[in-house]
């Protein structure tokens, strides 16, 4: 289970610039780790391995991607969290690499973040369209339509939740994802559970047959 509240930071200069980006780190990984929970054999007590290899490399983007196993399956589960003045046309650019790579592995993974890209937008923005058509391209497949940033005057789709089966998709996967609906940010926070609904065949042992069709058509004639 996932559930993320990525929020807006102050994006004010330190003088530490290393130190910084190494607390905004820790801070994406709390939030991409919130509410995952893992089960495995394992004695280690974190079973999440930090992956670069999906890196976002884009100004006023963070992210964060972990591999998790559970029950000997891999899952990849990134956090992303896009600055509403970055470029647009460059995050899709960048994301449909990162995308593509994920896709190309074979490996379930869910994303999810504060993107800032209003999906209600979709029909009036051709940015908006034009990552939306990206995500899907990637067999990414978006769990939650419904607003989650509310306000007097507004209310936008900006927080996404993704969720790509990884190869052939199987009847036996269930997604159940929607919206915390709780004041604990001025965002809605979105949750996916991902549940196996595959069940154990029992094979039932056939009657021992006492006679033969043979003796049968005997027993008939007589």
């Amino acid at each position: 289970m996932l559930k993320t509240t990525l929020r807006d930071q102050d994006q004010d200069q330190d003088q530490d610039q290393q130190g910084r980006d190494q607390d905004q780190d820790q801070d994406l990984k709390k939030v991409v780790l919130i509410g995952l929970e893992t089960k495995t054999r394992s004695r280690d007590p974190h079973p999440c391995n930090t992956v670069d290899t999906y890196k976002v490399n884009c100004a006023n983007v963070e992210n964060l991607w972990v591999e998790v196993l559970k029950q000997s399956k891999k899952y990849i589960i990134g956090g992303v969290y896009r600055h509403p003045n970055s470029n647009v046309k460059e995050f899709t650019s960048k994301l449909d690499c990162v995308l593509s790579n994920v896709n190309r592995r074979k490996t379930p993974c869910v994303l999810a973040g504060d993107f800032n890209i209003d999906f209600s937008k979709i029909e009036v923005n051709i940015d908006t369209l034009n990552y939306v058509d990206m995500v899907l391209t990637n067999n990414f497949i978006p769990t939650v339509l419904m607003p989650t940033r509310i306000t007097s005057k507004s209310c936008t789709i900006i927080d996404h939740m993704y969720f790509c089966a990884g190869g052939k998709p199987t009847v036996d996967t269930k997604l159940l994802s929607s919206n915390f609906l709780q004041d604990i940010s001025d965002h809605l926070a979105d949750y996916i559970v991902i549940c196996n609904t595959k069940s154990q065949v029992i094979i039932e042992r056939p009657f021992v047959r006492i006679l033969s069709e043979k003796k049968n058509r005997n027993l008939q004639i007589t």
